[in-house]
């Protein structure tokens, strides 16, 4: 029924809980990322958790886990509320211990990323303790533990939905293992409903039934338990199809956000899956740099001679591999399915606001372990040990060697994670054409009170992405707080002319009014009408200048 791939490899073995194994690796999860406990917020982690209403027991509700209401009151933009619960659960543990006032702690946060990528690497050990020995499982969990390309994911709470989706995904594909093994209606039930968390962590979680199937030929052979196999696989199929249905159609969940890289390019986006894999593989396999905002030029990627130079040598070399795989080892099979398949929704078939991002590489870091535990398992093969012994030593030390480099360069990432203003510093010296990282920056020195040294990186955003109206807002509250109000209103009408009204923009503009040398009330009170129409709060403050300044103009 099973493969017995190993004279250690056997299922008593595998039921038989391995403590040292689990000491070793949760030494090594800390030693790459017990410094993330020290950092600060990042990236989106602000605007999750501070703005998002649904963690305040007293707007939480029933309605506000479903849409349309779930979009304005979570900060998400999809439907991932296997996410916000999370989110939701631990600020509800810090309130207890807060004395009923969440405080929003970056290191009560990071601990839970950090507990959940635990939870995975432990998860991942005990699948490929299916497919390899034990000291192949153990390299195999231990590389993904400390891979660099998982930084971004551990490190930034706003992107805890890999880390879910990862954790749920092998949970299921574990439990539906042990059901084709051993049918019962609680393994079914428990398979079942990890992939369904899974689902509503990440629409990317949708590939995990091929992964399954992957999983599943290496394991079984011909019989009564393939008929199990494929019985698992359909189900996890159907459940996939359902929720994507549901979620997509029904709950209106918006997966698909074209922005500027896309801009120019009149080709077929599945065109763009060879460039895109190709990078992603690159940066998989070679992690360095890692960096929070990467750039990739559709139309540089589409142009036809490197177009066809890397799609088809890319497909033709994952067909090569494959088809080796399936007729020598289809455990070599299931290390290639886990690496492709989470990269295929990444690659050009869905219109992203960031084609390339570390986050992507955190499952597919786990098809990169199994990968090298294959590997190791081979090299140390018996007979070929016993001809060589010195093979042993030197793989040995090799291993040893590329975790200890794993886990050096992983902290070194984890200080750029530190604090918002490295992060994004360190973002624009490797890739100066990043309009994200210069709006940022100019974001935190006007946080700062240092407008003047904010004006340069905002005029760059707008420069490098003019589509985009964050910038143009950004630029002219810049402005008015450097002094010249009646050149930030100038920009703002502009701004409202090209984009349209939104609520930041006319309360700026509102503000903008009051702050001119011979003060408007009448265009400031408009126009806080018209923020207030499209569902701005009551600003107090403003209220009582508008108050003031009609007294002192009548």
């Amino acid at each position: 029924m099973i493969r017995v791939y190993s004279q250690v490899n056997t299922p008593q073995e595998q039921r038989r809980p391995n403590l040292p194994a689990v000491f070793i690796l949760t030494i090594i999860v800390l030693a790459a990322y017990a410094d993330i406990l020290t950092g600060d917020f990042s990236f989106d982690d602000t605007f999750v958790l501070h703005r998002a209403r649904i963690l305040n027991p007293s707007e939480c509700n029933w309605r506000c886990w479903l849409p349309p209401l779930y979009y304005r009151t979570s900060g998400e933009r999809s439907y991932r509320p296997a996410v916000t619960f999370s989110y939701y659960l631990q600020a509800t543990v810090e309130r207890l211990f807060n004395h009923g006032r969440p405080a929003f702690h970056p290191s009560f946060f990071k601990a839970g990323n950090l507990l959940l990528h635990l939870a995975a690497v432990l998860l991942l050990w005990r699948l490929a303790r299916r497919l390899l020995n034990r000291q192949a499982a153990l390299f195999a969990a231990a590389l993904f533990a400390c891979h660099p390309a998982t930084t971004e994911a551990v490190n930034a709470i706003g992107f805890r939905e890999d880390l879910l989706v990862a954790v749920f995904g092998t949970a299921g594909v574990l439990a539906a293992i042990a059901w084709t093994q051993r049918p019962s209606p609680v393994r079914r039930a428990a398979a079942l409903l990890s992939f369904a968390a899974a689902f509503l962590s990440k629409e990317s979680a949708y590939v995990y039934p091929l992964m399954l199937a992957a999983v599943l030929a290496a394991l079984h052979s011909a019989g009564r338990p393939m008929r199990r196999a494929a019985a698992a696989v359909i189900a996890a199929g159907a459940l996939a199809l359902v929720s994507a249905v549901l979620f997509l159609v029904f709950l209106r969940n918006r997966v698909s956000v074209p922005y500027a890289w896309l801009e120019g390019y009149s080709g077929p986006r599945w065109a763009l899956c060879g460039p895109l894999m190709a990078a992603h593989l690159r940066i998989l396999f070679v992690p360095y740099p890692l960096i929070a905002d990467r750039y990739f030029s559709a139309v540089e990627a589409g142009a036809p001679p490197l177009l066809a130079i890397e799609t088809l040598g890319l497909l033709f070399l994952i067909a090569i591999l494959l088809g080796a795989s399936w007729r020598a080892d289809r455990r070599l099979l299931a290390a290639f399915a886990w690496i492709i398949l989470p990269l295929l929704p990444v690659s050009g078939l869905i219109p992203l606001s960031q084609p390339l991002a570390d986050r992507f590489y955190y499952v597919p870091c786990m098809g990169v372990g199994l990968l090298a535990g294959w590997g190791w398992e081979r090299l140390l093969a018996a007979p070929r040990v016993s001809l060589h012994p010195m093979r042993a030593r030197v793989v040995v030390g090799m291993g040893i060697s590329l975790l200890l480099l794993c886990i050096g360069l992983t902290a070194h990432r984890n200080i750029a994670w530190s604090c918002e203003g490295e992060l994004w510093s360190r973002t624009l010296r490797s890739n100066p054409s990043s309009a994200r990282a210069c709006a940022n920056i100019g974001r935190i020195l006007m946080r700062q009170g240092r407008p003047l040294n904010a004006l340069q990186f905002l005029k760059e955003a707008r420069r490098l992405e003019p589509g985009e109206r964050r910038h143009w807002e950004n630029l002219a509250a810049c402005l008015a707080a450097c002094g010249r109000t009646a050149e930030a209103l100038h920009l703002s009408q502009e701004t409202l002319e090209r984009f349209g009204p939104s609520t930041t923009l006319l309360m700026n503009m509102a503000r903008m009014y009051l702050d001119l040398p011979d003060p408007d009330p009448q265009s400031a009170r408009k126009s806080y009408r018209g923020a207030r129409a499209l569902g701005a709060g009551r600003d107090h403050l403003l209220e009582e200048r508008l108050a003031r300044n009609t007294t002192k103009t009548k």
